[in-house]
């Protein structure tokens, strides 16, 4: 693990960071505006991940597992429904606020 992540740092400079999350969140099953949160951090560190994952696969360790998920997010389908999904979410988020705060009782 140590070997691949000097690895991943000697390319770091190569790589434009257009965000200061360094962390994905959690995708959570209940609450709307964090699922929408999770979904627009994923997107907004969506090239550092491919990168990563891409480093991963063809770096020394040779992962299967880095490849499969590379697959995955690279595929047009995912990229499309994630873009649509944080799309749709961002307009449900003020309704979601409005309907989880405390003074709402019905």
């Amino acid at each position: 693990m140590h070997a691949l992540r000097s690895e991943i740092m000697d390319y770091q400079g190569e790589y434009v960071c257009l965000t200061n999350k360094k962390r994905l969140i959690s995708l959570c099953d209940t609450r709307w505006i964090n699922r929408n949160t999770s979904i627009e951090t994923f997107l907004e560190l969506y090239i550092p991940i491919v990168n990563t994952l891409d480093k991963f696969r063809y770096g020394t360790l040779n992962d299967s597992f880095a490849e499969q998920l590379y697959h995955v997010i690279t595929n047009f389908q995912h990229i499309i429904s994630t873009c649509i999904s944080c799309f749709l979410l961002s307009d449900i988020v003020p309704v979601s606020r409005m309907l989880q705060t405390e003074t709402l009782d019905f």
